[in-house]
């Protein structure tokens, strides 16, 4: 059960970038996100989807953010980590305000400082996997719809245009690659000298006299 949790926290993270990325930089709801991008398929589900207001889009974008930081609330605030954080968030007002120039798209690199930040203060494997499993789940689905519109490019945030048919193979891959490295079984083995100290009634402690003939 515990792992499941740190699962949805990790997938909490990814939707926070998600929505900070898609959604309130293109107010007013879903319908005037672009055609590829990822939450725009919710469209797909049920159009009221798509009169949902951008508002209510941050509001659901921070609590997510809160969920995925909720298992830090008992550990010391540590600075470095935090500060990736804050600088991932000054990502989001950077990129309402440019995302209209060529270069707009660099800008979602910020949000891998908030990935790092809350991955180095949290440091569960659960939780990592789980988000890296969500992101390539996510940018999977832009370049699949970029592909099914057939677009030539739809821009990263490591390049401003990609072909949506090299996104699919390297997301497919580092997806299954992460998908088998979470649910690889880790044997442990018990030591083999633990095995030789037969039933506990027969350890004498260093600091116990023998029991008396």
């Amino acid at each position: 059960m515990q792992r499941l949790v740190r699962g949805i926290q990790g997938f909490s993270l990814i939707l926070f970038i998600w929505i900070s990325t898609e959604v309130i930089p293109f107010p007013p709801d879903l319908r005037a996100l672009p055609s590829f991008f990822t939450l725009r398929a919710l469209l797909g589900i049920h159009p009221v989807l798509g009169e949902i207001p951008t508002w209510v889009w941050i509001f659901i974008a921070f609590f997510s953010l809160g969920a995925a930081l909720w298992p830090a609330r008992n550990q010391p605030i540590q600075r470095w980590t935090t500060g990736l954080i804050v600088c991932g968030l000054l990502g989001i007002p950077l990129y309402v305000l440019f995302k209209g120039e060529s270069w707009g798209s660099y800008l979602w690199s910020f949000h891998l400082l908030t990935f790092m930040g809350a991955n180095l203060w949290i440091r569960d494997p659960d939780y990592l996997y789980a988000a890296l499993l969500g992101g390539a789940c996510f940018d999977l689905i832009a370049a699949s719809r970029a592909l099914a519109q057939g677009l030539a490019t739809i821009p990263q945030f490591y390049a401003r245009a990609v072909s949506p048919t090299t996104i699919t193979v390297v997301d497919s891959a580092f997806a299954v690659a992460v998908f088998i490295l979470w649910i690889a079984p880790i044997r442990r083995e018990t030591p083999k000298a633990a095995g030789n100290l037969g039933d506990s009634s027969r350890v004498v402690w260093r600091n116990e006299a023998p029991p008396s003939s």
